[in-house]
């Protein structure tokens, strides 16, 4: 499946961070403008092919005209073993996400974006309940997609078995739990964030060693998932 990357910022972390991208469009109008400059270099060097062509095919390509007149095609995204994933946490005393039942492709790439701006190693899907990689997910996380590693699972069973096994903590964050401004995260470890709606699932409850609540206002019943999993991203980075 072949997936089309645009903007400026997409198609320049998609070439920096050695993507398998098949050809890159552009539109003629845009070619001696700065901030193109860099991925023309890019494309150069790396011997992608590169077409200039009208900013109208562009948005055809992309079904969008918000597209910055630019995109590439990419024949897949790279994915990573869930054992190497955690085995690099393990190593580095880093963190990762499980993100269980996360469906929202915009949301995902949020969550992404967050997860690499506070120096997250990775994060772990289930490949039923969770949107497939498309161009929505790479647009929301502007690029930063490229710049962590993804896994995709049947269940979380054999994840959380590897984890303990490689004496990571596993942490809920979910309402009813302690104050996560307030409690020492140690690291190595997971963290598992549910859906707005559905919060975590019972049985990985159960499977954590605490859980961990964002304290909030009365007024507001509940966060987006996405600024929820921001702040949690922040509270575990100043552990760094």
């Amino acid at each position: 499946m072949t997936l089309i990357v645009y903007g400026v910022n997409a198609v320049k972390e998609a070439l920096k961070n050695n993507q398998n991208i098949e050809k890159i469009y552009i539109d003629f109008n845009r070619v001696k403008k700065e901030k193109y400059k860099e991925i023309i270099d890019l494309a150069n060097l790396l011997k992608i092919p590169l077409q200039k062509t009208k900013k109208s095919y562009i948005d055809k390509l992309t079904k969008t005209s918000k597209n910055q007149g630019i995109c590439a095609i990419i024949s897949k995204i790279n994915f990573i073993d869930y054992r190497k994933l955690i085995e690099n946490i393990a190593k580095k005393k880093s963190y990762g996400l499980i993100l269980d039942s996360i469906t929202d492709p915009q949301n995902l790439g949020l969550i992404i974006r967050s997860l690499v701006a506070f120096k997250g190693e990775g994060l772990i899907l289930n490949k039923k309940n969770s949107p497939p990689i498309n161009e929505i997910v790479i647009k929301s996380s502007s690029g930063s997609i490229f710049h962590t590693n993804i896994s995709k699972v049947e269940n979380f069973e054999n994840v959380i078995k590897v984890a303990k096994s490689l004496k990571l903590k596993i942490y809920a964050l979910e309402t009813g739990g302690k104050d996560i401004r307030k409690f020492k995260i140690n690291l190595p470890a997971l963290f598992i964030v549910g859906s707005e709606g559905k919060g975590v699932s019972k049985e990985l409850i159960k499977c954590s060693d605490e859980i961990l609540t964002i304290p909030m206002d009365d007024k507001i019943p509940s966060l987006n998932v996405a600024c929820a999993t921001s702040i949690l991203c922040w509270e575990v980075f100043k552990n760094f």
